[in-house]
């Protein structure tokens, strides 16, 4: 039987964003030995901020969904969240502006009573149109959180086996775009606009970005929109810290050059400044990056192969165990 420190393993985390954060303080917490390579001189990624007067702007995301997530993270790593952030629920959660000076205020939760504020504002059959669609984002999350969203998903035959029934994946049309479905289920332009909106706000485009996506109106409008007191990046500075806190090692304004192979499994990384030993690496970083420059090895050009017939997405990260 191994001894548990004959399990425990040094793994470098390629960025410090959010998704890279996370994985180290999980990791560290655990036992490893964690350190966390960053290229530029800052955490956090996309939350970003400018200050200026005492004012302090977010850069990136402004708009905190699904608290859970980072609730779970901080249990799992120490202290609650809630101890050391101040998460609030506005009242209005949004206004849109349309070009014919129509307008429309959205609370921060409640589909119904969303639909309501829609109807109001636009008329016609709007209420009734969008609580269909948020009817159609609870099936899609219903159906793909756990066996989809939450799990590795490599082509078309991983979405038919996971799913619980292959008809499912029909029901969620993963080939249709988002304009598409918003065409097809709402009358008024305003607010097929409000819809394109949710593959916008990510950077995709509605045209081209997969009807799955009206699983993100209805986490927002069930689960709530939230802001944190003092800004978005208050939530990259208690991660941060909780990750120091740890014992995780912060390497900044340090580049990763390659990640380094010994009889098929990693074996350390090469910097521009020294080279580290390591076991596991965990990739936060662009999967063209990461397959194209940065992993020597035969495996890495099956897998840009397959990264070159797609389309460029948000980033995710990668955990290396073996290559």
């Amino acid at each position: 039987m191994a001894r548990q420190e004959d399990t425990l393993s040094h793994i470098v985390v390629i960025g410090a964003g959010m998704g890279g954060m996370s994985a180290a303080a999980r990791l560290q917490a655990l036992g490893h030995k964690v350190v966390v390579i960053e290229q530029s001189a800052q955490y956090g990624g996309k939350l970003a901020r400018y200050s200026k007067d005492g004012f302090v702007f977010d850069l990136g995301p402004s708009l905190f969904t699904i608290p859970s997530v980072y609730r779970d993270l901080f249990d799992r790593t120490g202290k609650p969240l809630d101890g050391v952030i101040e998460i609030t629920a506005p009242e209005r959660a949004f206004r849109y502006q349309f070009a014919d000076k129509s307008s429309v205020v959205l609370p921060a939760a409640d589909p119904g009573l969303i639909a309501v504020a829609f109807g109001k504002a636009f008329g016609g059959n709007a209420s009734s149109e969008w609580l269909q669609i948020i009817k159609k984002g609870a099936l899609a999350w219903q159906l793909t959180r756990t066996p989809i969203l939450e799990s590795p998903i490599t082509g078309l035959s991983d979405l038919l086996k996971l799913a619980k029934r292959p008809k499912d994946i029909f029901l969620i049309k993963p080939w249709q775009s988002l304009r598409k479905l918003g065409k097809r289920n709402i009358t008024d332009p305003r607010l097929q606009n409000i819809l394109d909106r949710y593959a916008t706000y990510t950077g995709s485009d509605p045209r081209k970005a997969p009807a799955a996506l009206v699983t993100i109106p209805y986490v927002e409008q069930v689960f709530g929109a939230w802001h944190i007191t003092g800004g978005i990046t208050k939530l990259a500075d208690v991660v941060y810290q909780r990750c120091v806190d740890l014992g995780v090692e912060f390497k900044f304004n340090t580049e990763i050059l390659a990640i380094n192979t010994k009889l098929d499994r990693v074996s350390s990384v090469t910097t521009n400044s020294e080279e580290i030993a390591t076991e596991i690496v965990v990739a936060n970083c662009d999967a063209s990056l990461l397959y194209g420059k940065l992993l020597q090895h035969k495996t890495a050009k099956a897998q840009l192969k397959k990264l070159n017939r797609t389309t460029p997405s948000l980033a995710g990260f990668i955990l290396l165990l073996a290559v």
